[in-house]
């Protein structure tokens, strides 16, 4: 409990002075919906990479209005190991755009390290998704200050409801990975398998994640399987 009020504490004060956007200027006469969530998640790997190997809390807070997305996340290690981040913090703002059959949606994401001195990481995304069978999109990053300044990275996603029964769904998807960096090899990356299952507002899924070459991303002594549950309600 105590690990929860700081995380809450932390990403609230974190977090929310950066949202302080009057959303009614941007989107004026929309109706806006405010989702907030908070999952547990076995280990938080990121992009096929280990950020934390022991159990975390991840709360959400996102604001949507019309195709306009702005939010924040937030991940709390509760037992960090000595070189791993502690916490994290990340803002994002994102627009969706319908086209003619698919919908491009552009953003921006600035991931934040409240408690070590690692510089803030920011980054620009493209995403072409296309609502049909199996709901495949593509996505291209790009690293635009920090750590990850001048790298690509890239995802091509496929996800499919395979079930809805009394209120129960169930999803199985996966995601296969590209990274252009500044420094190292280029390459796959990585491929995430994940089933995930929802009922009201309760959400729980398992992932894994598939090495695709060594020489890019080494996951001999990472986490591969993590799982994630909790909770999300939209008002």
């Amino acid at each position: 409990m105590i690990h929860a009020r700081i995380a809450i504490a932390m990403f609230a004060s974190t977090a929310l002075p950066a949202m302080a956007v009057d959303m009614e200027k941007i989107a004026p006469g929309r109706e806006i919906n405010t989702t907030a969530g908070l999952d547990i998640a076995s280990a938080y790997i990121f992009r096929g990479m280990t950020v934390n190997k022991n159990p975390v809390l991840q709360p959400t807070l996102k604001l949507q209005s019309g195709g306009l997305t702005i939010g924040a996340w937030g991940n709390q290690a509760l037992d960090a190991e000595e070189t791993e981040v502690e916490q994290e913090v990340d803002a994002f703002a994102s627009f969706d755009i319908p086209l003619e059959a698919v919908t491009l949606s552009l953003g921006y994401t600035e991931y934040i390290y409240p408690d070590s001195e690692l510089d803030n990481d920011q980054e620009i995304m493209a995403k072409i998704s296309l609502p049909t069978l199996l709901n495949p999109s593509l996505a291209a990053y790009h690293g635009v200050g920090g750590g990850i300044l001048d790298s690509n990275y890239y995802e091509l996603g496929l996800k499919q409801e395979v079930f809805a029964q009394s209120g129960v769904s169930g999803t199985l998807g996966g995601t296969l990975a590209y990274l252009d960096r500044k420094e190292g090899e280029d390459g796959l990356s990585h491929l995430t398998l994940s089933a995930a299952a929802a009922y009201k507002i309760l959400a729980a899924s398992v992932n894994y994640v598939v090495e695709t070459d060594e020489d890019v991303n080494d996951l001999e002594e990472q986490e591969q399987l993590f799982v994630t549950t909790g909770a999300s309600y939209t008002f």
